[in-house]
């Protein structure tokens, strides 16, 4: 995936997203799922999108990026390995991503980080 990446900001949405993945500790609960497992994997993926723009946005990357990284990884190919039950097709991931960051605009800054909500035992700047 990196190799489709086409600037530094790009390469963060990628990052954020694995960063997710572990900042809401997903392979621990998914280790515990005994059914429904590839629901619960598709939630995470969903989770991981949505937090993937906030670490963005108050890292300084442009979260657009996220959305024009997928819309040229997705028409290049089709997300192969990702099109699985377990991963949004690439324009759901699309829609999703524009609707975390407008939300994102909607958050108040403290000491410039808007804190995402995924994050809720997060410690927010004093």
């Amino acid at each position: 995936m990196i190799d489709y990446t086409a600037d530094d900001n790009e390469l963060a949405a990628v990052v954020a997203h694995e960063l997710s993945h572990n900042l809401l500790d997903h392979r621990a609960k998914l280790a515990v799922v005994k059914k429904g497992k590839i629901a619960a994997i598709r939630a995470t993926e969903e989770e991981a999108d949505r937090l993937s723009v906030w670490l963005m946005a108050n890292a300084g990357y442009d979260p657009q990026a996220a959305i024009r990284f997928w819309q040229r990884y997705g028409k290049a190919t089709g997300l192969g390995i990702l099109s699985a039950p377990t991963h949004y097709r690439w324009k759901t991931r699309v829609h999703m991503l524009g609707e975390e960051i407008a939300a994102i605009s909607l958050v108040t800054p403290k000491k410039g980080i808007r804190p995402p909500p995924l994050l809720k035992t997060a410690v927010s700047p004093k």
